[in-house]
């Protein structure tokens, strides 16, 4: 069974991320923004690249290359200047 040019299993991928996927990914989201402030949310969301990396070097068994972890590292490095807090300087 295809559609138009798109055999079954990938047009089953694509249904499934038009519907539960996106569907859960918005309830998630609203349910983080309803419990904690809106720039929080915004900055965990920084983390997704991260854990796909590492979960893409655990269950596909990828091996990242140095841009990878260099531009993760850039990631991390400005989620620690925004969460850091400034300290005071006296005049």
């Amino acid at each position: 069974m295809s559609i138009g040019n798109i055999s079954f299993w990938p047009a089953l991928g694509v249904i499934y991320n038009m519907t539960l996927a996106v569907i859960f990914c918005y309830w998630a989201w609203n349910k983080l923004i309803s419990q904690g402030s809106a720039s929080v949310t915004s900055l965990s969301t920084l983390m997704i690249p991260v854990l796909g990396v590492f979960s893409s070097m655990r269950f596909l068994d990828e091996r990242p290359r140095w841009q990878e972890f260099s531009a993760l590292a850039l990631v991390i490095v400005s989620l620690m200047l925004v969460l850091i807090p400034r300290r005071e300087v006296s005049k």
